[in-house]
């Protein structure tokens, strides 16, 4: 409907290019007030403040379930392997661009565990 609990950015630097999503999984209402207002408003926002179309995903969906829906979905559309914490390590180490970290399937499973208990 009219409310949002997630957002996209993209940048596009030379030859680099990445498009993300961030889901808000919980948030703390007060803590909306230090958020900018943008320079250009989108339509759905129609001079809304955030808490009024944003909202908590955790209000719709398990985390295991969102979990393992995003991994199959993720899956039919990019080839997925798990990796070793050792594997990441050592590409961390190397001299590629650090703006970015990768996740195990466990570190995704623990974070997402622990915003359940914090609910």
């Amino acid at each position: 409907g009219d409310r949002k609990f997630g957002g996209n950015a993209q940048s596009i630097i030379r030859n680099r290019w990445i498009h993300h999503t961030s889901f808000l999984w919980d948030y703390d209402v007060r803590n909306m007030a230090y958020l900018k207002l943008p320079s250009r408003v989108p339509q759905y926002r129609l001079d809304r403040d955030h808490t009024d179309f944003v909202c908590r995903m955790k209000d719709y969906i398990e985390r295991l379930d969102f979990v393992e829906k995003t991994v199959m979905a993720v899956g039919k559309q990019f080839t997925m392997k798990q990796v070793n914490l050792e594997d990441i390590d050592s590409y961390v180490k190397g001299e590629s661009l650090k703006s970015t970290r990768l996740l195990t399937m466990e570190e995704l499973e623990e974070a997402m565990a622990g915003t359940t208990q914090n609910a």
